[in-house]
């Protein structure tokens, strides 16, 4: 990278065919986002979840019969429920 008489970066223009890289980053909407969901508290639910005899019962019937109670399921050993 140049560097100007002051020791700060040169800042060169470039028209947009010879800088394509710079144009695609500035367009709005092209690019999909992904989001991932941090729970601090996820050890303390767990620890609910395992000490609530009802949640317990719900994971003991979906082992046995996975449709036996709506909107609930079982990924690994997590117990999701899908409300209304």
């Amino acid at each position: 990278m140049k560097s100007n008489s002051d020791g700060l970066p040169e800042i060169q223009y470039r028209p947009d065919r010879e800088n394509t890289l710079a144009d695609a980053l500035s367009r709005k909407g092209m690019f999909t986002a992904i989001t991932i969901l941090k729970f601090d508290d996820l050890e303390d639910w767990v620890q609910e979840v395992l000490q609530d005899s009802k949640l317990q019962d719900i994971i003991q019937a979906l082992f046995v019969n996975p449709e036996s109670h709506k909107g609930y399921q079982l990924q690994g050993d997590r117990l999701y429920y899908e409300g209304n």
